[in-house]
């Protein structure tokens, strides 16, 4: 039995999906048009990260989206932090990498 409530845990679960999609295929974007300006180890770790990267928030985000009405709301205040500050985090990086290989 699946019960999916839809609260700040199924939201954090819906961003974390979302982002997911959309990092792939900035990443991906990214080292396809840089290739020229990219030496080896750094597209290489670019590789590793458009794929580790996304497949966390994809495994993350179906657990929170069908158990997060297990949360209490300190957790669920928590995980919301925590999407935030991952989200910050890899659109500063993205960004910083974009402005760099311009």
């Amino acid at each position: 039995m699946i019960n999916v409530n839809f609260n700040l845990a199924s939201l954090c679960g819906i961003i974390y999906l979302l982002w997911g999609i959309v990092y792939i295929i900035l990443v991906l974007t990214l080292i396809f048009r840089r290739t020229t300006n990219i030496n080896d180890s750094s597209r290489l770790i670019y590789v590793i990260q458009a794929i580790v990267f996304p497949f966390f928030f994809l495994i993350i985000s179906p657990i929170l989206i069908v158990y997060g009405w297990r949360f209490d709301p300190i957790m669920q205040f928590g995980q919301f932090f925590q999407t935030v500050l991952v989200i910050y985090i890899s659109i500063k990086e993205l960004l910083m990498t974009f402005s760099r290989n311009r």
